[in-house]
């Protein structure tokens, strides 16, 4: 009851109007607490977020949503890249950022992109709360 709660007030979120300049990060995830833990992690550092498993995700979604940044778990990057595709101009380049458990790691950082999209930075699920708005920062402030 207290995820669904925290679902339906993320949904409320959403649908508020949002100052231009607030950053939006859409987060991937087919478990539910995880993205619900990313997104009160970057919401707390003054992002916008969106959050949504890899069977929901649409073209539509991405392309209204307009995410500054992606963050996408691991396991779900190759179902998320068979729905959807980024802005590849350079103008407009989306990062990624793929979270992971600590027994999928060294998978994960032995790729470098994801369907031609360049893996922007890599964070353990278990440094969400410490490591993830900040990893999300610093990326943009590569940009």
């Amino acid at each position: 009851m207290i995820l669904e709660a925290s679902k339906i007030i993320d949904e409320l979120e959403a649908k508020e109007i949002r100052d231009k300049e607030q950053k939006r990060v859409l987060i991937i995830d087919r478990d539910r607490i995880p993205r619900i833990l990313a997104s009160r992690s970057l919401k707390a550092g003054g992002f916008a977020t969106m959050v949504t498993s890899p069977s929901e995700i649409t073209q539509e979604t991405v392309e209204k949503f307009d995410p500054d940044a992606l963050v996408v778990e691991h396991l779900d990057t190759d179902a998320v890249f068979s729905r959807i595709r980024l802005a590849n101009d350079a103008r407009r380049k989306v990062p990624l950022i793929v979270y992971c458990d600590a027994d999928h790691l060294q998978e994960a950082q032995g790729r470098e992109e994801i369907a031609s999209t360049r893996i922007s930075a890599l964070v353990p699920k278990s440094d969400i709360d410490e490591h993830l708005c900040r990893t999300v920062q610093n990326v943009l402030a590569q940009r």
